[in-house]
């Protein structure tokens, strides 16, 4: 059973894990958390990252974010490096994004997908937050 996760790991961390990734054919995602410094930054960057038709605001990032009709692979891995640096002067939202994961986009890939998606088929879903 798949258990998708949330990971703090380090940056030579990250360089064995994209190479794992390589070779199982992962839609891969990385941001730079120094890049965004407010919840908007971040529905455009996620909306432009993952070619969600919009995003912008909470609710609709998850409703796209649950969705992802549009990508074929199975795997998806995410990855925000400089995560401390990330929403560094908005900590409700860092705190939201974070928790948005946890509670709705990770669960709903590993298994919610069977019940609400017609056909829906559970995906591996990671994020690695980088320090």
């Amino acid at each position: 059973m798949l258990k998708n996760k949330i990971f703090h790991i380090s940056k030579s961390e990250l360089l064995k894990i994209k190479e794992e990734r390589k070779k199982s054919a992962c839609f891969n995602v990385t941001i730079e958390g120094d890049d965004i410094k407010t919840k908007e930054e971040f529905f455009s960057i996620m909306a432009d990252k993952f070619k969600l038709p919009d995003s912008n605001g909470w609710d609709s990032f998850i409703d796209w974010m649950t969705d992802l009709s549009w990508i074929n692979e199975q795997c998806i891995c995410f990855v925000i490096e400089d995560y401390s640096l990330f929403l560094k002067e908005d900590s409700q939202s860092k705190e939201m994004v974070t928790e948005i994961f946890e509670e709705d986009i990770l669960p709903f890939w590993e298994n919610e997908v069977t019940e609400v998606v017609v056909d829906g088929k559970p995906r591996q879903f990671d994020v690695y937050l980088i320090d």
